[in-house]
C-alpha cells in the first residue's frame, strides 16, 4: 500500500500525505507519507498541522446550526438581523442561503483585484468591500453557485451572536465537545509545532507557498488541523454525538435550488456540506484547496466508510482523488 501511495504522490507532485480510512470507528488504514517540509526534510508525522481550507466550512455549519438549536439565531432570519451596514441586496437573505451556496451574492474570492492584495491583512468590512457594491448574482435560492461571501457572513454572524472572537466560538461549540485538541485558527505570527510547510507545482518544479493573510480566509477556510482530529471529528455525523439527531437530519437534508443546476453536476447542497452521487455510493463530503494545500473528507453512509486526504500541494486539481485511489486498492469491493 506504501508504495502504491507513494506512485500517486509522486505522480501528483505531492511533498506529503496524511490519510485515513475509516469504518465506522475501526481504523482500516492510517498512514503518513512523504515530508511536511522540503527544505528541513521534515517528515509527515502524526501531530502534523495542515491548513484544511473550505473543509473550514462545514465547522461553521456545525457552529450555526449549534446557535440554532440554542435559539440564538434562527436559519431563515434576515442577514440584517444579525450583521449590520449590509447592502440592501443583501439584507433579505438568509444564513440557510448562504450555509447553501444560494444566496447570489458574488465571491469576493472572485473579485478582479483579489488576489493583488491578498497578502495584506484585512478587516471584515475591507473584505466585503471586495464585492458589496456588485449586483447580486440571482434571487436567493434561485440557483447553486458556490461562495465564500456567504461563509464569511456566517462567521461575522457567529461573532456577532456569541461575543467571543470565530476561532474562541469554534472551539468552544465543535472542538472542545469533540475533544479535538489540535483544531484550531490559523495565524502565521504563531509559532505552530509540527506545521506542515506548503507548495505549488509549477512549471516542472515544486515552490514555496506564495505569503497569504488569513484574514482573507475567515470562516471559509482558516482552520488548522491534524489527521487524528479529522478521524475524531467524523464522529460528528452520527446522531446525538455533536448535534441532536434531528438537527443532523436537518443538516444532511437535500436542500435543491429552484432551478436546480448543480444537479447537473451530480450534486446536491446540504447545509455545509456536499452530497454527492458517485460509482461507490452517495457520500457526504467537502474538499479544501486554498494557495498550497489540498484536502478532502468524504462519508459515505451507506457503507459507513469515511476518507480523508490531507496533503501540501495547493495545485492538485482533485484533492479528493489520492485517497479515493487509496480506498479502492485496499478495499477492491468498492469497484
Amino acid at each position: 500500500m506504501t508504495a502504491f501511495i507513494e506512485s500517486a504522490m509522486q505522480q501528483r507532485h505531492i511533498p506529503g500525505a496524511a490519510l485515513a480510512i475509516l469504518r465506522g470507528t475501526d481504523v482500516l488504514y492510517e498512514g503518513y507519507h512523504g515530508l511536511a517540509n522540503l527544505e528541513h526534510n521534515a517528515s509527515v508525522l502524526p501531530d502534523t498541522m495542515w491548513e484544511i481550507a473550505s473543509i473550514t466550512k462545514p465547522f461553521t455549519a456545525q457552529a450555526i446550526l449549534l446557535l440554532a438549536d440554542a435559539n440564538r439565531l434562527n436559519l431563515d432570519a434576515p442577514l440584517a438581523a444579525y450583521v449590520p451596514d449590509l447592502p440592501h441586496a443583501w439584507r433579505k437573505i438568509t444564513p440557510r442561503h448562504c450555509l447553501a451556496h444560494q444566496s447570489g451574492i458574488p465571491s469576493y474570492t472572485d473579485a478582479i483585484n483579489y488576489w493583488e492584495h491578498s497578502r495584506k491583512d484585512k478587516t471584515h468590512s475591507e473584505v466585503l468591500a471586495l464585492v458589496k457594491d456588485q449586483p447580486v448574482l440571482f434571487q436567493p435560492g434561485q440557483r447553486h453557485n458556490y461562495d465564500n461571501t456567504g461563509y464569511y457572513l456566517l462567521g461575522m454572524m457567529i461573532e456577532a451572536i456569541t461575543g467571543v472572537t470565530y476561532s474562541e466560538a469554534i472551539q468552544e461549540l465543535v472542538c472542545a465537545p469533540l475533544g479535538l485538541v489540535h483544531t484550531r485558527a490559523n495565524d502565521y505570527s504563531t509559532i505552530m509545532p509540527n506545521r506542515a510547510a506548503g507548495y505549488n507545482y509549477e512549471g516542472d518544479q515544486l515552490v514555496n507557498k506564495p505569503p497569504y493573510s488569513t484574514s482573507n480566509t475567515f470562516s471559509g477556510g482558516v482552520l488548522v488541523t491534524t489527521l487524528s482530529d479529522l478521524m475524531q471529528w467524523s464522529r460528528a455525523l452520527k446522531p446525538d454525538v455533536l448535534l441532536p439527531a434531528t438537527t443532523l437530519e436537518a443538516m444532511l437534508t437535500p436542500y435543491l435550488s429552484r432551478e436546480a443546476n448543480e444537479r447537473k453536476f451530480n450534486y446536491t447542497m446540504s447545509l455545509g456540506w456536499y452530497l454527492v452521487d458517485h460509482e461507490y455510493g452517495r457520500f457526504i463530503g467537502h474538499n479544501g484547496s486554498i494557495v498550497v494545500f489540498a484536502s478532502a473528507f468524504a462519508y459515505f453512509p451507506d457503507r459507513d466508510l469515511t476518507l480523508i486526504s490531507l496533503s501540501n500541494q495547493g495545485s492538485v486539481k482533485m484533492p479528493h482523488a489520492l485517497i479515493f485511489d487509496t480506498a479502492r486498492e485496499l478495499l477492491p469491493e468498492l469497484t
